[in-house]
């Protein structure tokens, strides 16, 4: 006696499955044992040629060999159900009797405790751990002498996130219980444990033909497990629970449409990683995931997930709240649609975002124009000038170039040397220093420093800029209607020089710049913004920028940031300039 075997219910172990007598006497010719009404359905043509007036099958011969073949086991090792809910029943009824108890690894599928329950049952409930990973030693522990099935979602709805093989075969090798592996969406993707089930009797995998096969309206799901627990569950399960119709559906899709499955679900995969890209654009966090969905939390400066969820119903488009699962708070899950189906989502979000901007403000440096070989080797060298030529035993390097133009106040590129060497001469920490004063700004030091700066810039590392934002990008902002302008410290000359160097002149004519000599504070000051929204008389702007002092700036003026800097929190992110479109269009 298996595993399997110990753990069914005394009341199913002495059962005998049903058995017809056509089950009997498969080859005979003249049916006339089942009452079945023999002048023909009330109904003139039916599909597939079935002969509606007579049961189906009740051991789904056709059907299992089919599955069988497919999943690459023996029939012996398929059960056919009404959907994988059925088989969740069958299960808890061949192997839970009432006052023991099952464990439902969380999130995970609510029928679990809907079948425990209905059984007299109970529910022990164990949380994914970090990063949503089985932890398989939390599960064994909470296994007890009542404990009959640990139930498992792979991959994991409603996360969306694969299950470490090593951790579930672990808890079958290890725990006195049935477990049961919920694979409905191993199509797009994962590793299956079907194979498993001829070495380990206590393992019983389930999936259906709703998910990747697209026929969810048959209500046909299967298990793989050992003969024996295949054997067992057979003992209730009602003689006919698949109707013939969907038999042959099924059929037809196993035996000869693998293929059609199977292009339909890389389909599925290229419109959900579009669609991630989309909203993590928008600044949702994107759960990752390898299923046919995308669990999300909307930003913070937006609106809560359930009243995302219930503006969205309003307007036609469903997705389902899962804000209510543990560890899942402001959460709603999306169903991957078609490309235009996706694209009326993200469209009636950035409604929901109020995205609906009327001009564009730009940031130079790090966002149209990479100044990593220019500007940031300018402050390097500058300051080792300097050392150089007093003789201080000092070297910058582009590390440290990094860690001051991450700090907010020094978005000015002397203002990033100076502190620099001032650093190194007053024996402090470059990553503690603090804007500079005029006073310091005004001292023989920053003069000194400014110039060298401005040789090797203008000298020619100016001629190693290159663009970070494609003519593409820009003209689909223009033929948006969107205005633009330009918000920079730079001198106006060096924004001037950038823009002619790129061909950028129609789309930031001089009217539209705003340089280092056109205000009297810099960023994180928001003055430089709110004197470029005066130029263009924009009423909803937003800004695109890369640094702390970019976002500090735009908050301070109350406007919407996109960062291209995904380290740099902003009401968007987007890993590239040319990104934005994700954003705005």
């Amino acid at each position: 006696m298996n595993l399997a075997e110990k753990l069914a219910r005394k009341e199913v172990a002495r059962l005998s499955p049903y058995v017809c007598a056509r089950d009997l006497y498969k080859n005979g010719k003249i049916m006339l044992d089942a009452n079945e009404n023999l002048f023909g359905p009330s109904v003139a043509k039916a599909p597939f040629g079935i002969a509606l007036n007579r049961y189906p099958d009740s051991s789904q011969g056709a059907l299992r060999k089919a599955i069988a073949k497919y999943a690459k086991v023996e029939a012996e090792n398929i059960l056919v159900g009404n959907g994988s809910d059925e088989i969740i029943d069958l299960a808890m009824r061949t192997f839970v009797s009432s006052g023991e108890n099952i464990i439902s690894v969380e999130p995970g599928y609510s029928m679990y405790e809907v079948c425990a329950k209905a059984q007299g049952a109970n529910v022990k409930r164990v949380l994914l751990g970090k990063d949503f990973r089985l932890d398989s030693n939390a599960v064994l522990q909470a296994v007890d002498e009542k404990t009959k099935i640990i139930f498992i979602v792979s991959p994991n709805s409603p996360v969306g996130c694969e299950m470490e093989l090593e951790a579930i075969l672990k808890l079958v090798r290890s725990a006195r219980a049935l477990v049961f592996v919920d694979e409905a969406y191993i199509e797009f993707g994962g590793i299956s444990l079907a194979q498993e089930v001829r070495k380990y009797p206590n393992l019983i995998v389930s999936r259906t033909l709703s998910k990747a096969w697209g026929l969810a309206g048959i209500r046909v799901g299967y298990a793989i497990a050992s003969k024996q627990a295949i054997s067992l569950m057979r003992r209730i399960k009602p003689p006919y629970n698949v109707n013939s119709l969907s038999a042959a559906i099924a059929l037809e899709a196993v035996a000869k449409n693998s293929a059609r499955m199977r292009k339909n679900a890389e389909r599925i995969r290229g419109e959900r990683e579009k669609l991630a890209k989309k909203l993590a654009a928008l600044g949702f966090f994107v759960f990752p995931s390898v299923c046919n969905f995308l669990l999300v939390r909307p930003p913070q400066t937006s609106i809560s997930a359930g009243r995302m969820q219930k503006a969205l119903a309003q307007k036609g488009i469903i997705v389902r709240d899962r804000s209510n699962m543990p560890l899942l708070q402001n959460t709603f899950r999306i169903t991957i649609g078609t490309q235009e189906q996706n694209a009326q989502l993200v469209s009636g979000i950035k409604k929901l975002m109020g995205a609906n901007f009327d001009a564009v403000l730009f940031d130079m440096d790090g966002v149209l124009v990479d100044v990593s070989a220019s500007y940031r080797v300018a402050i390097e060298k500058a300051a080792n000038k300097y050392f150089q030529k007093t003789g201080m035993d000092c070297k910058i390097l582009q590390a440290d170039v990094s860690k001051i133009k991450s700090i907010s106040g020094f978005n000015n590129d002397w203002d990033a040397t100076y502190a620099l060497v001032n650093a190194q001469k007053s024996c402090t920490r470059a990553e503690d220093a603090k804007p500079l004063t005029e006073k310091e700004k005004k001292s023989p030091l920053y003069a000194e420093l400014r110039e060298f700066f401005q040789n090797f810039y203008l000298g020619g590392l100016m001629q190693k800029e290159k663009p970070l934002i494609s003519t593409r990008t820009l003209n689909a902002l223009c033929a948006a209607g969107l205005q633009m302008c330009l918000v920079t410290g730079r001198p106006r000359k060096e924004a001037q020089f950038a823009i002619e160097n790129n061909k950028w002149e129609k789309y930031f004519p001089k009217g539209s710049i705003v340089a280092l000599e056109d205000c009297e504070y810099e960023k994180p000051n928001p003055a430089p913004l709110l004197l470029a929204m005066k130029k263009l008389r924009a009423k909803n702007p937003i800004y695109v920028g890369d640094s702390i002092s970019d976002v500090a700036a735009c908050k301070s003026a109350s406007l919407r940031c996109i960062s291209v800097r995904n380290e740099i929190k902003a009401d968007f992110n987007v890993p590239a300039t040319d990104d934005i479109l994700e954003v705005l269009l």
